[in-house]
């Protein structure tokens, strides 16, 4: 079985992650998304997608920066 970020598990404090908020964030819009397009709402769909991609790209790309993994070791060193 594949592995998600939803089967991940955050601190042992917390059961739930800021990761995990993006994946439900996506699993919310993307069908809201496709619906848009399906109803000819181009500009709306635009926008959502746009949403989708930002948090893909900038928000996941942060996550991999943070203290402890082995990105924020490549880019800043220790």
């Amino acid at each position: 079985m594949p592995r998600t970020s939803i089967s991940v598990v955050g601190s042992k404090l917390l059961l739930w992650s800021p990761i995990h908020l993006l994946s439900i964030f996506t699993l919310v819009t993307l069908p809201l998304g496709v619906w848009m397009a399906h109803r000819h709402r181009v500009a709306d769909h635009r926008r959502i997608m746009i949403l989708i991609f930002s948090g893909a790209l900038v928000i996941a790309g942060l996550f991999t920066l943070v203290p402890g993994r082995i990105m924020h070791t490549v880019v800043f060193g220790r």
